[in-house]
């Protein structure tokens, strides 16, 4: 059974409410003169993507009772 929140999300008024809400931001984001994640104008990038590889701590020569 599902609740009353998840019945919400599923209904039209949710999805409507939902809708107006990001064209909204959409229109903020646009006349902030920046470009919504997902717009389909952008191009995409042709360098690689940057990838940051952290390497593992080394572990210490003391031991863990040693001070």
């Amino acid at each position: 059974m599902a609740t009353k929140l998840t019945q919400y999300i599923l209904s039209q008024q949710f999805q409507e409410a939902a809708a107006r809400g990001i064209e909204k931001a959409v229109a903020k984001t646009r006349a902030a003169g920046l470009l919504p994640a997902g717009d389909s104008h952008i191009k995409p990038t042709t360098k690689p993507p940057t990838v940051t590889t952290i390497p593992e701590p080394m572990p210490s020569r003391k031991g863990k009772g040693a001070r």
